[in-house]
């Protein structure tokens, strides 16, 4: 920051400059944003039409470069996936992390990580189908994006230890199967509401309106000895006002 003080006998308030940025900074922020002008316009294309669709040509139509300048940024198609990979587990990560803090262990938790997980496909079908689909043949994720994944499956496995510590389920399995079975059956509802009804918000339709009674299905297998069958503390979905016919995969 420079100040510049006008005046010798009686200064005038001191105007403040703010630094120009340097070379290297001008050169940094560039990079950041051609960076996100080809991850956005690769989301762009792979919502449009499909994932393993991904063309680094029309990227560089997209954002008016040619397609050699792509690779100052990105040395590979490959690379580029990777870092939408790791751009995705780092967003369901966050939104995650996000659900476990806000909810104690409780049901609530339980169904605000059901609905977050729907939520995401939802909002983000191109991420979903790089995360939890073999979309794209031989891609691998880099050992940096796996190593954020098992971050990110090791906080889940923290979440839902806590809520068995705590008492609000007993599943009678390691901490690890109990963990397992929730994401295979909330995951395959996320995914059926995704491929039927991915128009309506979470919450309604033939499968979107299924968390809580898959939750009860838990409770009735996992509440402790002792405790109420029901616990009124998990959220209903919406009425349904009539039943959707779509055939599921």
């Amino acid at each position: 920051m420079f100040t510049l003080v006008i005046g010798m006998k009686d200064p005038a308030p001191p105007i403040r400059f703010q630094k120009p940025p340097s070379l290297r900074e001008r050169h940094q922020q560039s990079r950041h944003e051609m960076t996100q002008a080809i991850l956005t316009a690769a989301r762009l294309i792979m919502q449009r039409d499909g994932v393993a669709a991904l063309n680094l040509h029309e990227i560089a139509r997209m954002i008016g470069v040619q397609t050699s300048a792509l690779y100052k940024y990105f040395p590979s198609k490959a690379a580029l996936y990777d870092e939408l990979f790791r751009l995705g587990t780092q967003m369901i990560y966050e939104r995650m992390e996000a659900v476990y803090r806000r909810y104690e262990p409780s049901w609530e938790r339980l169904y605000a990580w059901a609905a977050t997980r729907m939520a995401f496909a939802q909002e983000n079908p191109d991420l979903e189908h790089l995360l939890y689909h073999r979309d794209v043949p031989g891609f691998t994720p880099s050992e940096e994006s796996m190593e954020l994944s098992r971050k990110r499956l090791q906080s889940a496995r923290a979440a839902m230890e806590e809520v068995i510590n705590a008492g609000v389920i007993d599943p009678s399995v390691p901490v690890d199967r109990a963990l397992d079975l929730f994401l295979a059956v909330t995951s395959g509802i996320t995914e059926q509401h995704i491929a039927n009804e991915p128009h309506l918000p979470v919450g309604q339709g033939r499968f979107g309106s299924l968390i809580p009674d898959a939750l009860r299905l838990f409770q009735a297998a996992w509440s402790p000895a002792g405790a109420m069958p029901r616990d009124q503390s998990i959220p209903q979905a919406p009425s349904q006002k009539g039943e959707n016919n779509h055939a599921a995969e």
